[in-house]
């Protein structure tokens, strides 16, 4: 996931490059080099979001179970059965 996230800002900030390029020569790109830089600037935050949270859940660790209580459970014969 985080290659993806990753290739896809790279294709962002290849097309904000782009954008600001038509933007300098008049023209008008598809969408404007600040919104693509706003897309890829809100990439980079969810993927280090993402990997600071790999990050904490690689590090945490499962305890042992612990006995609270202990019951122990007797059979007691019923009265006799009638036949």
């Amino acid at each position: 996931m985080a290659e993806r996230l990753t290739s896809e800002k790279e294709r962002l900030l290849l097309d904000v490059a782009a954008a600001s390029e038509k933007e300098r020569r008049g023209e008008k790109p598809k969408e404007s080099s600040a919104s693509l830089h706003r897309k890829a600037a809100g990439l980079d935050v969810r993927l280090r979001k993402r990997l600071a949270l790999l990050d904490q859940q690689q590090s945490m660790s499962t305890k042992p179970p612990q006995i609270l209580a202990a019951a122990l459970v007797l059979s007691v014969p019923g009265p006799p059965s009638r036949k």
